[in-house]
C-alpha cells in the first residue's frame, strides 16, 4: 500500500504530493509528476527538530540521493504569511513508512539525527566566541569608563540612521 504525504514548503511553491511505494519515492505538483527516486538510491536520511519563530514545533527530514540531490520535508505546511498548518500525524505516518521501506531494502542508507558533528562543533565555537566578545566588551567599558559607552552609542546611532 502506498503512503502519501502532502506538503507546501513556502509561498514560492505549490503543494506537492509525495507518494511512497515499496521501491520508489515520487512527488508531483498539481497532478504533474516531477521526480521519482528509487529507495535503494537514497544515500542518507537526516531527521531533526528545527524550530523557527513561526513554526515552534517543526520537524524536518532531509533525504540525500546518491547523486547529491536533496529532498527536505517538514511536518509544517505553508498556508500564508506566518501561518503554517501542523500536519504531524500524516507526516509521522509517512516518515515511519519511509524508514520501514528503507530498512527492508537492505541498502547502505545512513540514518542520522540532528545536525552534523561539524555543525554542532561550529555552533559551540560561535557561542563561545560571542560570549568572549561580550565579556571583553564589558571589561573594556568598565575599565575605560562610562563616557566611552556614550561615544559607542553615538557612533552606532550615526551609522544606522545617516
Amino acid at each position: 500500500m502506498a503512503a502519501i504525504y502532502k506538503h507546501r514548503k513556502s509561498i514560492l511553491e505549490s503543494e506537492r504530493t509525495y507518494t511512497l511505494d515499496d521501491q520508489t519515492l515520487a512527488w508531483s505538483e498539481d497532478g504533474v509528476a516531477l521526480r521519482a527516486w528509487n529507495l535503494c538510491d537514497i544515500k542518507s536520511v537526516n531527521m531533526r527538530y528545527d524550530p523557527t519563530r513561526f513554526e515552534a514545533d517543526r520537524y524536518k527530514i532531509t533525504l540525500e540521493h546518491k547523486w547529491g540531490h536533496t529532498l527536505t520535508l517538514s511536518n509544517m505546511s505553508y498556508r500564508g504569511i506566518a501561518d503554517f498548518e501542523d500536519r504531524s500525524s500524516s507526516y509521522l505516518d509517512f516518515v515511519r513508512s519511509l524508514h520501514d521501506r528503507l530498512a527492508s531494502q537492505a541498502s547502505a542508507t545512513l540514518f542520522q539525527l540532528g545536525v552534523s558533528p561539524a555543525k554542532y562543533i561550529l555552533y559551540w565555537v560561535f557561542t563561545a566566541f560571542v560570549g568572549l566578545v561580550l565579556i571583553a566588551a564589558s571589561v573594556m567599558f568598565f575599565t575605560m569608563g562610562v563616557p566611552w559607552l556614550a561615544l559607542v552609542k553615538l557612533v552606532i546611532v550615526r551609522c544606522c540612521y545617516s
